[in-house]
């Protein structure tokens, strides 16, 4: 396979130094970024606890605007010295040290086991989501059907769907008149009929 834009043999090296550079960068964030969520939750620790009661939620608004309050929650729990020693024994039992775990993972070493309560509570919103998804299908399809494919087209238009959003649309449309509507050939495809024929009179 031939590619159309050539790199000279300077530009290939240059740009494995980027890949390289880009690749290190990626794991010393990985490894750095725990740390950055601890740092980060005993300091948001210490400002907690200076804030009176009730008025929290309102300054981490106002000068933490990009962490939420649950973002907010997960890094003074990964910062609460109580904590220490489950990330250092969970990460020691997987071969690695605190330094290894990403936010995530020793996010996850943190959680505590749901009791059956709140498994059953946790599926049943999930099962009800479900229902409500399939309601909303279901009356979408009995509005579809006494809807005009002109009115379809203008909703969509309406809708300022993008070329990917209409092509994938019509994609969906041709492969679903393939299975109810067999493909015939235009007229101007369709074999000639063989001429009649001709009729002599004696």
């Amino acid at each position: 396979m031939t590619s159309t834009n050539k790199l000279s043999t300077a530009d290939l090296a240059k740009n494995a130094r980027i890949i390289n550079e880009a690749h290190k960068e990626v794991v010393a964030a990985q490894q750095t970024s725990l740390q950055h969520a601890i740092t980060a939750g005993t300091t948001l620790r210490a400002c907690k606890d200076a804030i009176e009661h009730g008025e929290w939620t309102e300054w981490l608004d106002k000068n933490c605007p990009d962490i939420s309050e649950e973002t907010a929650r997960l890094y003074m729990r990964l910062a609460d010295p109580k904590n220490s020693d489950t990330l250092e024994k969970a990460a020691e039992e997987n071969g690695n040290t605190v330094a290894d775990l990403s936010v995530r993972g020793a996010a996850k070493l943190l959680s505590k086991p749901q009791t059956p309560e709140q498994k059953a509570k946790r599926d049943a919103a999930r099962l009800a989501k479900v229902r409500r998804a399939k309601a909303a299908f279901d009356d979408l399809a009995k509005q579809l059907e006494a809807v005009a494919p002109d009115e379809l087209y203008m909703a969509l238009s309406d809708a300022h769907w993008n070329t990917e959003q209409l092509t994938k649309l019509a994609s969906l449309l041709n492969a679903h008149l393939a299975k109810v509507a067999p493909v015939t050939a235009p007229p101007s495809a369709r074999p000639a009929a063989a001429p009649a024929a001709a009729v002599h009179r004696i």
